[in-house]
């Protein structure tokens, strides 16, 4: 399978190698020298350059999904206001972990699983997955392509109906149950757009209480519109097995890559970096919290713009913390090209600063 996903931070790093942040001598970027910080002032050549690259930064092919990345990587540091039940299966399997822990454990890419010349977007786990150890693929949380140059749901996927990319090309295993005493694995073709079920292995019950086992050429765990099987259950799971160890590995783009920004607490200091560039960042003095249904909003003043901040790169700044409402935040564009807002908070567990998107 050919994957053709070209990846903003391929496109931005030789446009990013000609801009410089701005920033304050003492306060503002870190640079280490003098002549790093007077290189660090961004002139207005170097203000054209990054609006000129803004339209570059974002794939052609990752612009329809826009607005699908932004809700999973909303969902996965829990600031969304109505989780979308079609990504539920995401918000799941990331419980427990930490904001930074959930952005690593879940990426996307674009693949063109059908071969049709038009790119899918593939949302799954960067972990083994442990409830299918058989299986070498990464667990498909969602798929979409383009039906009518709009995003359609294809898959959607979680430990009790998990999807895997198999082969040949344009070949899913779909592993699940749907009971304690039905489970299933199935094979289905994705051509042209279309999923189809090719073949389907389930069980079920006897009279006796019996586990029973059946193959049918359709999506379904009726005995009736299958073929009884003479498996054990033995047989079943290592059937299930073999299929599990057909499943390919998807080299996939963290969502830690749009939510770069990390904060750590120096006294009265907050010391930003990157792990990824990102540009337009600035920071922001908050005031006057609005509460709403859909979340908060806050009156807001900027306190300084640095433009483009560079991996290895730091911005100090003054922000005292007062109090649990948030006083300060910084806001950046993402690799998408969305701008982006994040609040700094205090974690409720271990006292530590953090930043929340709001």
């Amino acid at each position: 399978m050919k994957t053709t996903i070209r990846h903003a931070a391929g496109v931005m790093l030789l446009a990013l190698l000609t801009l410089s942040c701005s920033g304050k001598s003492g306060r503002g970027a870190d640079t280490g020298n003098d002549a790093d910080s007077a290189a660090m002032a961004q002139t207005a050549g170097d203000k054209a350059a990054d609006d000129a690259t803004a339209a570059a930064e974002v794939p052609a092919d990752l612009k329809p999904y826009v607005q699908e990345l932004e809700t999973a990587v909303r969902t996965l540091v829990g600031t969304y206001p109505e989780l979308d039940d079609d990504f539920f299966c995401i918000s799941a399997a990331v419980e427990g972990k930490s904001h930074a822990e959930a952005l690593q454990s879940v990426g996307y890419t674009l693949l063109d699983i059908d071969q049709n010349g038009t790119q899918e977007l593939v949302i799954a786990s960067n972990a083994k997955p442990s409830d299918y150890p058989s299986c070498k693929g990464n667990m498909i949380f969602l798929i979409y392509d383009l039906h009518d140059g709009k995003p359609r749901k294809i898959v959607s996927g979680h430990y009790r109906n998990a999807w895997f990319l198999s082969r040949p090309d344009r070949e899913l295993l779909n592993i699940g149950s749907v009971s304690a005493a039905c489970s299933i694995h199935a094979l289905y073709d994705y051509i042209n757009g279309e999923l189809t079920c090719r073949d389907c292995w389930y069980s079920g019950l006897n009279e006796e209480g019996d586990h029973i086992f059946y193959h049918s050429y359709e999506a379904t765990t009726d005995p009736a519109k299958g073929e009884q099987l003479s498996f054990t259950m033995d047989d079943f799971i290592s059937h299930e097995d073999e299929l599990a160890a057909e499943t390919r590995r998807i080299k996939l783009t963290p969502f830690a890559d749009l939510r770069p920004v990390t904060v750590r607490q120096e006294g009265t200091d907050m010391v930003f970096a990157v792990t990824a560039a990102v540009r337009d960042f600035t920071t922001v003095k908050l005031s006057n919290p609005h509460y709403a249904d859909n979340g908060v909003t806050f009156d807001e003043k900027t306190l300084q713009a640095y433009g483009t901040l560079l991996p290895g790169k730091t911005v100090r700044e003054k922000m005292p913390v007062n109090g649990d409402t948030p006083e300060y935040a910084v806001s950046f564009t993402d690799l998408l090209g969305r701008k982006v807002k994040m609040h700094i908070s205090i974690s409720g567990e271990d006292g530590s600063v953090e930043l929340r998107q709001y």
